[in-house]
């Protein structure tokens, strides 16, 4: 996968995670775990632990592999930045 580089996410150069609510209706997030090896690891609910993408390409394909209930977010400030973990530089 890709790791962010350069002054942060922007609207000409946005940043992706991964992310799915349960089918249970309760609002929890998970997001696709950076180190995540296995079926019970692959998604957190830390923020910071979350998988970013740089390439919408890939973001896609890894999100349609990981299942009918995930979604694509897109990170475009320095808020959501930190908001992730990744001060803007």
């Amino acid at each position: 996968m890709d790791k962010p580089t350069g002054n942060g996410p922007s609207v000409t150069s946005p940043w992706y995670v991964i992310y799915r609510h349960p089918s249970n209706g309760m609002h929890i997030e998970y997001f696709r775990a950076a180190n995540g090896s296995d079926e019970l690891s692959l998604f957190t609910q830390v923020k910071g632990l979350a998988l970013i993408y740089t390439d919408l390409k890939v973001c896609a394909r890894t999100a349609v592999a990981a299942g009918d209930d995930t979604a694509i977010r897109v990170l475009v400030g320095e808020r959501d930045a930190r908001e992730f973990g990744h001060a803007a530089s």
